[in-house]
């Protein structure tokens, strides 16, 4: 590719990236999952289905959804609920991961969106948030170093027909990755997708996660 071509490739991703930026601000009108976990006292009740797996507790207190995860690899529980096919749109929520410093070693706790799972994980004394893709089967480093026991807020904004995708992580002006040539798919062919946030089961003890809000918005 030559670096006109380049240049150009450049700008078109950006300009994209900024419209979906000035759409997010005009996007109130626009809210699918607006779930603030300190305001409500049954998951069943807010439209969350609960899968058991071994080791993983959900729990409603101090204000946020708390996740109490044992060792039970790849084996810990979930909870999602359906959500309509979103073609461009913001995902933002508020996490706390290991709040009660336990020991735990390689993957901890997911949020699932489309075939993107969004996961933290501990890997020697990084602390690292990862995507997958699970139509590619790729994972990508988001973030290095991600802080324990503070509340950290993750946004993602994408737009299914321009392929494109980009993720922020407390700092909601500059991205921390874009993702290029990506395409958010149903789950399993089906006419509707799933959102899911759950635990890997990878924790050596029990460890407590936190997520505190979480709120999808459609931007077209």
């Amino acid at each position: 590719m030559t670096l006109e071509r380049i240049r150009k490739k450049y700008l078109v991703v950006v300009m994209l990236l900024l419209s979906l930026a000035a759409m997010s601000l005009q996007a109130a009108d626009g809210v699918v999952v607006n779930q603030d976990f300190s305001k409500i006292t049954d998951l069943k009740a807010a439209g969350w289905n609960h899968f058991i797996g071994k080791a993983t507790k959900f729990e409603l207190k101090d204000g946020a959804l708390n996740i109490l995860c044992g060792q039970a690899p790849y084996k810990g529980g979930n909870i999602n609920r359906r959500i309509p096919p979103v073609v461009a749109g913001e995902l933002t929520f508020e996490v706390a991961l290991n709040t009660n410093n336990g020991k735990y070693d390689h993957f901890s706790l997911k949020v699932q969106f489309y075939n993107i799972i969004l996961a933290f994980k501990k890997l020697g004394t990084r602390h690292q948030l990862l995507r997958y893709n699970s139509k590619l089967k790729k994972w990508k480093i988001l973030a290095e170093n991600v802080p324990l026991g503070k509340k950290l807020k993750f946004r993602m904004l994408f737009d299914n027909e321009e392929k494109l995708a980009q993720y922020f992580i407390n700092d909601m002006e500059s991205p921390v990755m874009i993702d290029e040539n990506i395409v958010l798919t149903p789950w399993q062919g089906k006419d509707y997708a799933l959102l899911t946030i759950g635990s890997y089961g990878m924790s050596s003890g029990e460890i407590e996660n936190k997520v505190f809000n979480l709120q999808l918005v459609k931007l077209k």
